[in-house]
């Protein structure tokens, strides 16, 4: 979970292009390790990985249409057909065999309208898990008086279980032109079933500015509150999403710019006053494994996965993968153009897909150390 990923739950983000067609064919492994595991005709929007199978949103004339397939190279399956408006849609999420996106609007005039999250297993079934409508607030800004408003955070997927973020807005003092700063003043973590079942809210889990979830347990960094929307605290929480016991809190010196969980490691990517990046390991109980500079040509971006005990970073073109028990790390893939998103899967595996040369788009795969 990032930082950027926490962002677009609550603004429109990835204008999508127009086109709804779409082809898609198995293909043999291409040089070397790297596999191709499904090309298509019009640009990929977002990834997601989980278990033995991929997600991904593409884009279309009415929007965008959800896909998935089993790894290593399956038959494309179609889960949706224009799920998503031109205005843009949030981070693709994979729990079992259910996607699940948000669709957030613009924000005009400081008004933030509705947010919808939504999820589908298979086509034809796609539902809502919840729907929020915020009037008054948006883009940073509320209107004079306003307070209480509900709106969607950060969301997650882990095992069986779809995550998302509530956070309580509302205007601040600070108003100028019949416009106040917005302000968080409270908030929860809920979650669904990825099959069925209404959503519940994880005991004592706060309003959360990033936000994982594996195994059981969900890994939060919270908003500040009181503050203005948008000011990330410097701990991390693990918290049993049943139950709502706490694993352990973290503090963290520095800020923190993305997170990552696993059944038995917690990744934190911390970047100093100075912009230096190091990733810092631990047990989910809050055990400190050991802190790791980042040394790239190329600045790392905000962007976290894990799976097992190895975690994945990338830059622009390069994606890392590194020891949490030691904290080594090695690149395992050069690509010849700029990674435009990254998932974890079984095997274990890295998926991607780059910036492609025309409207096509393609996913690739190679196995993790």
């Amino acid at each position: 979970m990032t930082r950027g990923a926490a962002a677009s739950a609550r603004i429109g983000v990835g204008m999508l292009a127009v086109a709804c067609a779409f082809a898609a064919a198995p293909v043999v492994s291409s040089a070397g390790a790297v596999q191709v595991v499904v090309r298509t005709t019009q640009p990929i929007e977002d990834l997601a990985g989980a278990g033995d199978r991929v997600a991904w949103m593409q884009s279309g004339l009415c929007g965008s249409d959800v896909w998935k397939l089993n790894l290593p190279v399956g038959r494309p399956i179609r889960l949706t057909r224009c799920s998503s408006p031109p205005q843009g849609f949030g981070p693709l999420h994979l729990a079992l065999a259910t996607a699940m996106w948000s669709i957030p609007f613009a924000s005009t005039s400081g008004t933030e309208t509705d947010a919808t999250l939504r999820a589908a297993g298979r086509f034809g079934q796609a539902r809502t898990i919840a729907r929020f409508t915020a009037f008054g607030c948006g883009s940073g800004i509320c209107g004079p008086g306003v307070s209480g408003l509900h709106i969607l955070g950060p969301t997650a997927a882990g095992g069986g279980e779809l995550v998302y973020g509530v956070t309580i807005v509302g205007a601040g003092s600070n108003c100028s032109n019949g416009f106040c700063n917005e302000i968080a003043t409270g908030g929860t973590v809920r979650e669904a079933p990825a099959t069925a079942g209404k959503p519940v809210s994880v005991p004592g889990a706060p309003a959360a500015a990033m936000l994982v979830s594996a195994a059981g347990r969900i890994a939060d960094v919270p908003v500040v509150i009181g503050a203005d929307l948008g000011q990330v605290s410097h701990t991390v929480d693990v918290i049993n999403a049943t139950t709502g016991t706490a694993a352990a809190t973290i503090a963290i010196a520095g800020d923190i710019h993305a997170i990552a969980l696993s059944r038995s490691k917690l990744a934190v990517l911390v970047r100093s006053a100075a912009g230096v990046a190091r990733i810092r390991r631990y047990t989910p109980r809050g055990t400190l494994l050991g802190v790791t500079r980042l040394q790239t040509q190329i600045p790392v971006r905000d962007d976290l996965h894990i799976i097992g005990s190895t975690v994945v970073f990338e830059t622009r073109r390069g994606i890392f993968a590194m020891y949490a028990a030691t904290g080594r790390y090695r690149r395992v893939r050069l690509t010849r153009r700029a990674i435009l998103g990254v998932a974890v899967a079984d095997g274990p595996r890295v998926v991607w897909f780059e910036k492609p040369a025309s409207t096509s788009g393609k996913i690739l795969s190679t196995a993790l150390p």
